[in-house]
């Protein structure tokens, strides 16, 4: 475990959220950057699962680009970490009922290791579409989003 799993871990911990770690990969166009979605061992999630909280009602998403691991590197197959980006912001939405949680969430930390936490609440499910920044530091000049990921509350896994 690096030291930036090893924060991200004790960071989710002490907000008493699920992690998960994003992965952005290059991808074939600027304007939808793809990712790859971990959970806290660093076990692939695949796509396009809804992503879980455990024992929780928040998800945290903590981007790791660099000092991946060769298992890691490995579960990626062909696709390559885009290390030019930044987590920067995102925008979720409550799927099927009113919720009244919050819908925009700014990222904090280190360029390539920032993250963000994203309340669930019980039985409910949210859309969440992830901005990434380009230049991974400094300036940003371009915002690109991802796709959205769909995370659930635990407790409405249904698999």
């Amino acid at each position: 475990m690096n030291d930036l799993t090893a924060a991200a871990l004790a960071r989710a911990d002490a907000e008493e959220s699920t992690l998960y770690f994003v992965v952005p990969l290059i991808g074939p166009a600027d304007n939808v950057i793809p990712c790859a979605y971990f959970n806290a061992r660093w076990e692939r999630i695949p796509s396009p699962k809804p992503l879980d909280t455990v024992n929780t009602n928040a998800i945290m998403f903590a981007q790791q680009s660099v000092g991946l691991s060769p298992d890691v590197l490995a579960q990626l197959g062909n696709n390559k970490p885009d290390t030019s980006v930044t987590l920067f912001v995102a925008v979720a939405k409550t799927l099927e009922k009113p919720s009244g949680l919050p819908n925009t969430f700014v990222a904090t930390g280190l360029d390539q290791a920032t993250t963000f936490t994203v309340p669930v609440g019980p039985g409910t499910r949210r859309g969440v579409v992830l901005v990434f920044r380009r230049p991974a530091s400094g300036n940003a000049q371009t915002l690109i989003a991802t796709s959205d990921p769909e995370i659930r509350n635990g407790s409405s896994s249904d698999d």
